[in-house]
């Protein structure tokens, strides 16, 4: 959600400086990142069509990362997790009352459980009890955040743009 305020604000100044905007703007420093569990290359083969670099995640239950191809990495579930525990509970992560859907993605949080196996070890990630999770809680919020935040943990952007700097300063806290 942090994300995608920032993105309309950088790309409104980007219009008011420069009459345009778009993926092949040389002053853009972001990332596109794509969950792709489930949908492959259809999460992503329109966004290439526009002209657009996504980063494509594909969240699996291993316990390893993997780096297919330049454009794809292969995500544990539990390094996902991870990462948004570590960031929340570190307060360099917060969830801005002003967001849209901000009650939503407090409530997936909250919701969001590991359970672990006894007999095998498996641990599993999920929004509520088990028997819950067609009709119950969701965690579409919390992946889309971890997703970014895992990307943004482990491939960090070396220079921030000063046009996003700007935007961040400028988003609600």
């Amino acid at each position: 959600m942090v994300e995608q305020q920032l993105m309309v604000r950088h790309r409104e100044r980007e219009l008011t400086r420069t009459g345009r905007i778009g993926p092949t703007t040389p002053e853009l420093s972001w990332q596109l990142v794509v969950d792709t569990t489930g949908v492959g290359g259809f999460g992503t083969d329109p966004l290439r069509q526009a002209g657009f670099t996504p980063t494509s995640i594909v969240i699996h239950g291993g316990d390893a990362v993997s780096h297919p191809d330049a454009h794809t990495y292969r995500v544990p579930k539990r390094d996902l997790a991870g990462v948004l525990d570590i960031c929340l509970g570190q307060g360099r992560l917060t969830i801005a009352d002003t967001l849209p859907d901000a009650a939503v993605l407090r409530a997936e949080l909250e919701n969001f459980r590991v359970t672990i196996n006894i007999a095998t070890g498996h641990d599993a990630y999920a929004a509520g009890p088990v028997e819950e999770w067609r009709v119950g809680s969701h965690d579409d919020l919390v992946l889309a955040v971890a997703v970014a935040v895992w990307l943004g943990e482990s491939q960090p952007i070396p220079r921030l743009d000063p046009l996003i700097a700007a935007a961040w300063t400028d988003l609600p806290r």
